[in-house]
């Protein structure tokens, strides 16, 4: 840095020590700890990943020899050892997040990686925990079953406890290599437990699956005794583009379902979008929304309030719910439900002690349920197939009643002569999606989700998207630029599987039905 006639110069050298300066700062203050929980990168060709300094250079290259003898067998492998406090369910989670994000497996959807990590106490490297992760191709019908991979981490945890840290890894890339060349090592002899579970649950008619069916019998007529006293209405539901009143589609939606679920509260952030109180916003490239706050006058009801209040719990200082954090909103809306719940019961419209009502069948139900998982339990030790016909019998009756519980709507006689002219809306939204009927987005789409009927309008969405609608249930903008030339579609999507759990992406990646095994040492 110089001066010139009394003004100040930057040189390059300067810029670029100013800007390391700023760098260790703002790392220093914490701005960037995301970075610590990086695995950092992959490098090609490499299996072991030593980010403690524990192990030596020769050591290091025992263990890649070994692992590239796991390679050869067919198992793209990863050794991965950090320092961090863990236990063995973290331990196991970082251990699949690892096989995921670094994509451990030979092509998309093989499987058949190894991932071996070990997640060391920081102050005392030579102790800590152990996972090995085995791909969904060497665990479920391969050479690396539960037991292979139970006995693997067995020995390795003996090795790594006596501070033979190299060693350890060692062996069990020895052990893997030797199963997936060779196959497993035979299961072990039956125990006096085994043979029991066998004669429970061998043949057809086995006694678990003779006691099964007069305990599925009496749980199936308790069922279809209670869903057969529930509340209706005998008016039609005359099906309706257009709303049938101005009820808030929290409370159209909770009418309609029965119940108050999270769809309601996402339902009512789109109508407070609508109503201006808050706007959606393009985050970046990857079709990510942000919200930001507006107005807090518009929410003019308690559970409305609760809603801005779960909203605002998640936003910085300057309004705005970044994606990342617009996916912790829910975690809020307990009060928002509550509300909506106690609002519908003063009016009448939700019955207050239906929980009463409920509770003998889901007691009933999760009991034969944990009679369910006995005996498949007991099918399981004893390797019987047909001890899951009795499983199977006691989970339908078991699971059908949970449904038939949760379903039993909250709903009163009078709640039910309300919902119906909205089961008639629901029903016209849903008609729209074959005929060419006129309808509001506007107003449809706020509606439809809190009766999760989204769905039904997904295709004149994606027309609407295409044309240059821009929604006001996004917020208070008629720019069709906003949401770039693919229009708001792509947004609403991520929007929507942020800001509700029953939306998911499902499971495809590398770690997608891995097995795994270790403990601490």
């Amino acid at each position: 840095m110089r001066t010139v006639n009394g003004r100040l110069l930057r040189t390059p050298g300067t810029v670029l020590t100013v800007g390391a300066i700023v760098a260790l700062l703002l790392l220093l203050a914490g701005v960037l700890p995301a970075l610590a929980d990086d695995f950092g990168p992959r490098e090609p060709g490499r299996q072991v990943y030593d980010r403690t300094g524990l192990l030596t250079p020769d050591e290091l290259t025992a263990i890649e020899q070994a692992a590239d003898t796991v390679v050869a067998a067919g198992a793209p492998t990863i050794v991965y050892l950090q320092a961090k406090e863990a236990d063995y369910d973290e331990t196991l989670e970082d251990a699949r997040e690892l096989m995921e994000d670094w994509n451990v497996q030979s092509q998309p959807s093989a499987r058949d990686g190894i991932v071996i990590l070990l997640n060391l106490e920081p102050d005392d490297l030579r102790h800590g925990q152990l996972a090995l992760v085995a791909g969904e191709a060497h665990f479920d019908g391969g050479n690396l079953p539960q037991y292979e991979l139970d006995r693997t981490t067995s020995e390795m945890r003996a090795i790594l406890g006596d501070e033979e840290t190299a060693e350890g890894i060692i062996t069990g890339l020895e052990m893997i290599a030797e199963s997936l060349t060779n196959g497993p090592a035979p299961p072990p002899e039956p125990t006096r437990a085994e043979q029991i579970a066998r004669d429970l649950t061998s043949g057809p008619i086995s006694i678990v699956n003779i006691l099964s069916l007069p305990v599925a019998a009496v749980l199936a007529l308790f069922t279809r005794r209670l869903w057969r006293s529930r509340p209706v209405s005998a008016a039609p539901a005359t099906p309706t583009t257009a709303p049938p009143s101005d009820l808030m589609p929290a409370a159209a939606g909770a009418l309609v379902t029965g119940s108050v679920n999270d769809l309601q509260m996402e339902a009512t952030i789109l109508d407070l979008a609508r109503r201006g109180a808050i706007v959606m916003e393009p985050e970046n490239e990857k079709n990510k929304v942000q919200v930001r706050l507006l107005d807090p006058s518009v929410p003019r009801n308690p559970v409305e309030q609760h809603v801005w209040e779960a909203l605002q719990a998640e936003a910085d200082p300057d309004g705005l719910i970044t994606s990342k954090k617009l996916s912790k909103v829910r975690s809020h809306w307990r009060p928002a439900k509550d509300a909506l719940q106690s609002g519908l019961e003063a009016r009448g419209w939700f019955n207050p002690h239906v929980g009463k009502q409920r509770t003998p069948l889901v007691l009933a139900s999760l009991g034969v349920l944990v009679l369910a998982f006995v005996v498949f339990i007991t099918a399981m030790i004893g390797e019987q197939l047909w001890g899951l016909v009795g499983t199977g019998l006691l989970a339908a009756v078991g699971f059908t009643g949970l449904v038939v519980a949760a379903s039993y709507p909250n709903t009163t006689t009078l709640g039910e002569a309300e919902a119906q002219p909205w089961r008639g809306y629901l029903s016209g939204l849903k008609r729209s999606q074959y005929d060419r009927e006129d309808l509001d987005l506007d107003d449809a789409v706020p509606y439809a989700l809190a009766m999760n009927a989204t769905a039904s309008l997904d295709k004149r969405l994606k027309q609407a998207s295409t044309s240059g609608y821009a929604p006001l249930w996004l917020g208070p903008t008629h720019q069709t630029n906003t949401w770039g030339t693919l229009g708001f579609y792509p947004y609403w999507t991520t929007f929507h599987a942020s800001a509700s759990p029953t939306v998911g992406t499902g499971a495809g990646g590398a770690s997608a039905g891995s097995g795994g095994s270790g403990g601490s040492f």
